[in-house]
């Protein structure tokens, strides 16, 4: 069984080491806050107080943080020094396809392989091991992670030989969730301003056209204003919608409906929401409307 050195405990994190500790793995963790440690080390993990000294020894490092800065900040040389040549590091951060490229040079320097596998799925989805894994990297790299991948996921979708391709199916991805949220308010605010309740519209579409868990768990969200207990936190959802722009920026690929989507978040923000679920950016438009 291999050892893994798991490093960021949030929502997602703590729940995707807890379920590998659940499968038998023997697990280090690190996190910047030691406390969010304690539940996975009253089950049997080993607390790492630093990083670069929690990946001595262990098979695979993983790291699951917030954003850009955290990851670069976390991994650094010396860090890779220590997990040793030839070992593997999985990234399973939502993170910009830019930061693992850059990423990628200093694993080089160091022999350390890359794999990045950004994550579909709430932290429920991550405790049961049902997650939707986006896999990128050097197939040797995967085959020594398969087990690990395997006991986390539902599915793997491999989508080849280079690391931030999987970041940008990533950020592709959580635009699409988030512009179903919003196509959700939207329509729900349409429905409820012409007199017919918002709920028939749901059931409706929920049956039939879009029967989707997106459109069924978010428009239940919204319907019962289901915000103040995050499966995904909102200021985590305008950092990747603030990616995505960026990414789309460097590609010359216009995307209009980014910018909709980033003011919502930012006036969230602006009303100290970051903590909320994404979906609360649903407010606005109900507010908009003139609906309470």
């Amino acid at each position: 069984m291999k050892t893994i050195c798991f490093a960021g405990l949030g929502l997602m994190g703590q729940e995707m080491a807890m379920n590998l500790l659940k499968k038998g793995y023997i697990l280090k963790v690190y996190n910047r806050t030691p406390l969010k440690a304690e539940p996975l080390v009253e089950k049997g993990a080993e607390l790492a107080l630093n990083l670069s000294e929690g990946v001595k020894g262990v098979d695979i490092m993983i790291t699951m943080v917030s954003d850009d800065e955290a990851l670069e900040n976390l991994v650094t040389m010396e860090v890779l020094k220590n997990l040793g040549e030839g070992k593997t590091h999985l990234s399973m951060s939502s993170v910009s396809p830019a930061c693992i490229e850059k990423l990628s040079i200093l694993h080089r320097k160091a022999g350390v392989k890359l794999l990045s596998c950004p994550v579909f799925g709430r932290p429920d989805a991550a405790r049961e091991g049902k997650l939707w894994l986006c896999l990128a990297g050097e197939d040797e790299a995967k085959e020594t992670a398969m087990d690990i991948l395997k006991s986390m996921a539902q599915k793997i979708y491999d989508f080849g030989l280079h690391p931030w391709v999987a970041n940008v199916i990533k950020l592709a991805g959580n635009f699409l969730i988030a512009s179903a949220i919003e196509a959700l308010s939207e329509a729900f605010s349409f429905v409820e301003k012409n007199g017919v309740e918002a709920i028939k519209l749901y059931n409706i579409m929920t049956e039939t056209l879009f029967s989707s868990i997106v459109y069924k768990g978010y428009g239940s969200n919204i319907l019962e204003k289901k915000y103040k207990t995050p499966g995904f936190k909102l200021r985590l959802g305008y950092k990747d919608i603030r990616l995505l722009k960026d990414t789309a920026r460097n590609s010359y690929t216009p995307m209009p409906f980014a910018s909709v989507l980033e003011d919502r978040f930012l006036r969230a923000l602006e009303d100290q929401k970051g903590d909320w679920d994404w979906s609360a950016i649903a407010e606005y438009q109900m507010t908009d409307s003139g609906l309470s």
